[in-house]
């Protein structure tokens, strides 16, 4: 497949091993461009900036700069970026806050096996001006796989 049409992912965590996992699951899909890693927020801020992703997968947790800020410092800059968090819990305070700075969906880590790929090729579907669904306060977390924008966003992706 020519590199035109793979889709240029950035990933972002500071674990090693769940990047080496994350870069693994992602080898597997010839559509699928790992154009860098990142280790922390302020350098995945400089990456995506300079890599122009179409998707960051971003760490909630990271050192330096959380992923929360740095999501919204990316958005600020590149709205054309979708942002897909991880996280290792399903609900609270940091996945609404990912949400609210702007990704388009949060992945669960223990889930990411069976949801990575499909969560990035759906990412790629939605908008990514998500101000005014944010600013609804409509936004929704689910468990089992977060993948949420207003409800009727995801009528026809369900």
């Amino acid at each position: 497949m020519a590199s035109a049409t793979r889709i240029r992912v950035l990933l972002a965590d500071d674990h090693t091993v769940l990047r080496s996992m994350l870069r693994g699951i992602l080898k597997q899909y010839p559509d699928i461009a790992i154009v860098g890693e990142a280790t922390n927020g302020e350098d995945v801020v400089l990456m995506a900036d300079k890599l122009r992703p179409a998707i960051v997968l971003m760490d909630i947790n990271m050192p330096k700069l959380d992923g929360i800020e740095a999501t919204q410092r990316i958005k600020a800059n590149s709205i054309r970026i979708a942002i897909l968090g991880l996280s290792v819990h399903g609900e609270g305070h940091a996945t609404d806050a990912m949400l609210r700075a702007g990704a388009v969906a949060v992945v669960l880590k223990e889930r990411a096996v069976e949801d990575l790929y499909n969560a990035i090729k759906r990412a790629l579907t939605l908008p990514l001006d998500t101000t005014s669904v944010r600013a609804d306060n409509s936004l929704k977390c689910r468990p089992e796989f977060i993948f949420e924008q207003a409800p009727e966003l995801n009528s026809d992706l369900m």
